[in-house]
């Protein structure tokens, strides 16, 4: 009984220190805008805007913490997709120097020809024209037919925008600040709503069906998930296998969001998941790893990125914090840092029982969960083992 009552106070001490720390960067956010930005003369909008989003996620990691004490846990875990989802892109402002970008052209037809044949007569031109590498073609990287009868969708590959200061660092201003400055949610799902369109005069109309068009393009090809982790390899920001890991923990967050049986609350033991009492410090501490994990990776990418353009800022404390942050969600085997001991073991126990029923494996790899609980929990019992 003193063993337990030991191992559950020792779990109260971790919990106790981690969430120390997450409020700890809550206490000098009030901050960052004056320090990111200390002894410059002239500042770039797009950074003001990226601190911006930086705050704001801090605010929502603040709730975060808020509901946590309260064992919220569900709520913790919708909220995190958010933040999730926002340093990915955030991300993509910072670094995603490629981008992809598709125009829409409206084809008109000569007399005697439809729309439709106008159209694919210019889409067989355009194709065989890029298919002889014209140099006109040199950034185009798809042709493809629209689903209205007069359009033609070419998509190109370009950098984002160069600065040409010379008083300035070179830098490019990636094109993904841009999609999100000019993503317009109501626009997006409303704009085509008979109570939203036809209080508009015929002309404005047209204007917004145009609109609506492009802010579907910028919705699928910017801000879903899965454009989001694209983009981030056109980029080379991530690897093929961090794909798998960013999978696991959004399906994760996801699932106490839509519809299914994660979300009944009020009867969990009648359900495949739920909430027992047992199980209350481990949510709270992978909470908190979590937590700990995303605090460090905004900190982390924002300093980089505000130390190259603006050197004379004062970035010591938040250095030393992300840092701090970084070496205590460790036990969270993430997208971004390595597995531990532990994981390494289960990897090679499943791989030696695939490999004697005849799979062939690389050598290498290294197998990755997709419970983040019950992994967990079988961390927290093999360090208690391990002592």
């Amino acid at each position: 009984m003193r063993r337990t009552r030991t191992h559950g106070r020792q779990s109260r001490d971790v919990i106790v220190e981690k969430l120390d720390l997450v409020k700890k960067s809550f206490a000098i956010k009030s901050n960052i805008h004056k320090d990111f930005f200390a002894n410059s003369e002239t500042t770039v909008s797009s950074d003001g805007l990226m601190l911006d989003i930086l705050t704001s996620e801090f605010d929502c990691m603040e709730s975060i913490a808020t509901l946590l004490e309260k064992n919220k846990f569900e709520d913790c875990y919708i909220l995190l997709r958010h933040v999730l989802e926002t340093l990915l892109y955030l991300w993509l402002m910072l670094e995603g120097e490629v981008y992809h970008f598709t125009r829409i052209f409206h084809i008109t037809p000569n007399s005697g020809s439809t729309k439709i044949q106008a159209r694919d007569t210019t889409f067989e031109k355009w194709t065989k024209e890029k298919e002889a590498h014209l140099p006109q073609y040199k950034d185009v990287i798809d042709i493809q037919k629209g689903k209205t009868e007069d359009v033609v969708r070419v998509t190109y590959e370009w950098k984002g925008l160069s600065s040409r200061d010379p008083e300035e660092v070179a830098r490019i201003i990636p094109w993904y600040v841009f999609a999100f400055e000019d993503y317009d949610p109501e626009t997006r799902f409303l704009s085509n709503l008979p109570s939203f369109s036809l209080k508009e005069p015929k002309k404005i109309r047209e204007v917004l069906r145009e609109r609506l068009e492009e802010q579907k393009i910028l919705y699928h090809k910017y801000f879903y998930i899965e454009s989001i982790i694209k983009n981030l390899r056109l980029n080379k920001l991530i690897k093929e296998d961090q794909i798998e890991r960013i999978a696991v923990h959004y399906n994760f967050f996801s699932s106490f969001l839509h519809p299914n049986k994660r979300i009944i609350r009020t009867r969990p033991t009648e359900f495949v998941f739920g909430f027992p009492y047992r199980d209350i410090e481990v949510h709270s501490e992978l909470i908190l790893l979590y937590l700990c994990r995303l605090q460090f990776l905004f900190l982390s990418k924002m300093v980089t990125h505000f130390r190259k353009y603006y050197p004379n800022g004062k970035y010591d404390e938040y250095d030393k914090h992300a840092k701090e942050l970084d070496a205590i969600s460790r036990d969270l085997w993430f997208f971004d840092n390595d597995p531990l001991e532990y994981d390494i073991e289960v990897s090679k126990t499943r791989k030696w029982w695939l490999e004697k029923g005849g799979e062939s494996l690389v050598k290498d790899l290294i197998f990755y969960y997709t419970d983040p609980v019950e992994r967990l929990r079988q961390v927290i019992l093999w360090k208690r083992r391990s002592k």
